[in-house]
């Protein structure tokens, strides 16, 4: 029979520019990456203002994050309610 490949996995708490820096990092190196983030898309805050000026649109500071870990296939990005207000480890351990 064939042997299941058990990875380890990293749970990665926001997708700020912090976040996606890590899970990108850490993408290759056998190991589950997840991504969690109470948006399902990363926001390029130092820009806000030109789309505000009407000088870019607002697709060219906001992208989903399914689309940044398109070549990432062991991270991925999930999105968790804004009434979640703590994640609970397997262990019970809430962070």
């Amino acid at each position: 029979m064939g042997e299941i490949e058990h990875h380890k996995r990293v749970v990665v708490v926001g997708a700020g520019f912090g976040g996606l820096s890590a899970a990108k990092r850490l993408s290759g190196h056998s190991l589950d990456i997840l991504l969690v983030d109470r948006n399902n898309y990363h926001l390029f805050v130092p820009l806000l203002y030109q789309v505000a000026t009407g000088n870019l649109g607002e697709e060219e500071v906001a992208r989903p994050l399914r689309q940044i870990f398109r070549s990432h296939p062991d991270a991925q990005g999930e999105r968790t309610p804004k009434e979640v207000k703590q994640l609970l480890l397997m262990k019970g351990t809430a962070l």
